[in-house]
Formats: structure tokens, C-alpha cells, sequence
């Protein structure tokens, strides 16, 4: 299939979801914020040069940036050898300090996966009902987990932090994600099913579930 066939398709695929695309970024967005609150208010007292306080609207408006960019490149449906290029890029020419970062996001997208694999599970799913025409994957799917740990990745380097405040702050997020990803996920979830995309895959899971 050519490109201009699977841009045309993924434009379509794309209003069928947008509902869960406002969704999606809205509740990074509020997430962030909460974190970045949270955050503040612990490191008061250790954050001698105030650099959480001073950076505070520009972690806001690169985190909405990268939150635009990073969702824009997975409805790009790049292949696996895109995305493997995407992400070495983000980590040339950086330090020990932004390395043990990564695995520490790397850490984060595991924890999230064994947590709530049921509902990441169905989006799989439903995601590759509905990009049938292109090559995606748990790794490259809209809304999955890659998706949140590269924005930690790509805020980190657009905005520059003290390793304690990047540890903080990105404690701070998964604590909050933790939270309220199950809610997020399950009204996604709903959004597809609404859309008309495998909207009985839930009670035919649970049917299966059933014979076993």
C-alpha cells in the first residue's frame, strides 16, 4: 500500500478517535500539572536555587509540545526502523545523568504494563482493528505506554533540570499516572467501542473467560 493511501486512511482512522485524542492529552496535561504541584510543594526546602519555581511555566508548555509531538509521530505509523532511529536520536550526545534517566522511564513503562495490562491489552486490540493498514505494535500503538515514557524522555532534554528534580519530578508523575491511568485507559476503551471499533470485545473476552 503506498503512502499517500495510508495517510489518506490514517486521516480517517484519526476522526474516528479524536474524542480520545482531547482525552488523552488533556489527562497528561492534568497529570503533569499535578506532579509539577506536588513536586514544588516537597522540594520547597531542598531546591536552594528555586530552579522547579523558575522553570515552572516552561515544564508546562514543553510538556504540552511534546505531548502534541510524540502523539503526531505515532500516527505517523512509522516502522519499527523509524522508531528505533527516533529513539537512539533522543539520547545522542547526552550524559551518564540523562542515561540512568532513561532506565529509570524504562522502569516506570514496565511497572505501568504489569499493572494494567488487561486494559492496555483491549486497546491493542482494537488499535490494530483499526490501522489494519499499517504496521503497528505494542510499541507503536496511539495512547500506548511508549508514548508516556518517550514525553518524559523529550521533556527532560528540551528543558534542563537538576538530577534531583528530574527524579522528583518524574516520581511525582508516575505516582499520579498510577493513580488514574485504569480510568483513563477504560474511557478510551469506551471511545473506540462507541466508534463502532470492536465494540463487543470486552463481553467476548469475559465469555472467554468463561468456557476456560
Amino acid at each position: 500500500m503506498n503512502q499517500s493511501k495510508i495517510a489518506a486512511l490514517t486521516a480517517l482512522s484519526r476522526q474516528k478517535i479524536e474524542p480520545a485524542c482531547q482525552l488523552f492529552t488533556a489527562h497528561m496535561e492534568a497529570c503533569w500539572q499535578q506532579a509539577l504541584s506536588g513536586a514544588l510543594r516537597e522540594r520547597k526546602a531542598e531546591d536552594l536555587d528555586y530552579e522547579l519555581k523558575r522553570k515552572h511555566q516552561s515544564l508546562i508548555d514543553a510538556f504540552h509540545d511534546v505531548v502534541i509531538k510524540i502523539f503526531e509521530q505515532t500516527l505517523r505509523l512509522e516502522n519499527r526502523e523509524e522508531k528505533t532511529a527516533r529513539g537512539a536520536s533522543v539520547f545522542s550526545s547526552v550524559g551518564y545523568a540523562h542515561i540512568e534517566l532513561a532506565m529509570s522511564v524504562a522502569q516506570l513503562e514496565a511497572l505501568l504494563k504489569i499493572r494494567f495490562n488487561q486494559a492496555f491489552s483491549l486497546l491493542e486490540k482494537r488499535n490494530k482493528a483499526l490501522f489494519y493498514f499499517g504496521k503497528i505494535d505494542i510499541q507503536s500503538m496511539p495512547f500506548g505506554l511508549a508514548n508516556i515514557t518517550q514525553m518524559l524522555k523529550e521533556l527532560f532534554l528540551a528543558v534542563e533540570l537538576n538530577e534531583s528534580n528530574q527524579m522528583k519530578l518524574m516520581q511525582a508523575f508516575s505516582l499520579t499516572l498510577s493513580d488514574s491511568v485504569a480510568d483513563l485507559y477504560q474511557k478510551i476503551n469506551k471511545t473506540y467501542a462507541d466508534a463502532g471499533i470492536l465494540p463487543n470485545l470486552e463481553s467476548m473476552q469475559q465469555k472467554a473467560k468463561k468456557v476456560r
